[in-house]
């Protein structure tokens, strides 16, 4: 019997003890303290230069400062025919950072919430963006149809992998409107700016 629980009390360490090599003995909470001892909580705000900063279940200092690394502009038109930034954390290890900055846009604009993201795909700095033709549909007859583009624009070229934006109305490259020809990829306008 003695023998038996020998054997029992070895292979339950030995499992403990690949439990934490593989899992990892900097994941546990107990040596996860920032150097106040304070946590950072899921969805607590923080205010940097007058901009709201969502820190996502993050849980020591270090790994706030990675996130911050992280923030992205995002631009919104305002009142004045202008865009104004918002600032949002795109959570580290992130996919598809370009659909989820579209999304952000999109959901943020009467304008756009019938238009569909059919895909997205960077190749040479240049983010290709094929969306439906109730995008081309939204901006007609739109006086703030630069507002709409440049929000897109500047935005996504807030990463540091795309230079320029190529839109596509349903496989098609490029769309005209009333006011303006969008065949070729559009650069960050930074004129449109409110400052």
């Amino acid at each position: 019997m003695k023998k038996i629980n020998m054997i029992i009390l070895g292979i339950t360490g030995t499992v403990v003890l690949v439990f934490l090599v593989v899992y990892g003995i900097n994941n546990l909470d107990i040596f996860n303290r920032s150097r106040d001892n304070k946590k950072i909580t899921s969805n607590e705000t923080t205010e940097k230069k007058g901009k709201t900063v969502v820190i996502e279940d993050k849980e020591d200092e270090n790994k706030k400062d990675e996130i911050v690394s992280n923030n992205i502009r995002i631009y919104y038109g305002d009142e004045d025919e202008k865009l104004s930034e918002k600032s949002f954390i795109v959570p580290e290890g992130t996919d598809k950072k370009e659909e989820l900055i579209f999304n952000k846009i999109k959901n943020s604009s009467d304008k756009l919430k019938n238009v569909k993201l059919i895909w997205v795909k960077t190749e040479d700095k240049i983010c290709n963006l094929n969306l439906s033709k109730d995008f081309k549909t939204a901006l007609q007859g739109t006086i703030g149809e630069s507002i709409i583009i440049y929000s897109i624009v500047n935005s996504l070229t807030e990463l540091d992998f795309i230079e320029k934006v190529q839109f596509y109305i349903e496989d098609e490259k490029g769309f005209e409107t009333g006011h303006n020809t969008y065949y070729e990829p559009i650069e960050k306008n930074t004129d449109i700016l409110n400052k």
